[in-house]
């Protein structure tokens, strides 16, 4: 994962972390989309990114 991941993930004693502090991971949106991708790509399970967009449930009906 840590090949795919634009340094935004390391390896700690076999666990992926965040390798930026948490703040700034929080705001790496598309680079997590992109990890997220390049993770599947690869064949690696076990990463799955969720990201809440505002507004999103009301555009397609879901409710608020």
């Amino acid at each position: 994962m840590k090949t795919h991941s634009g340094g935004l993930i390391i390896d700690q004693r076999g666990a992926p972390v965040a390798a930026l502090p948490e703040e700034e991971f929080l705001a790496k949106d598309s680079e997590l989309v992109a990890c997220d991708v390049e993770c599947r790509l690869a064949g690696i399970e076990g990463f799955y990114l969720q990201l809440d967009i505002p507004g999103l449930n009301e555009q397609i009906g879901g409710g608020p």
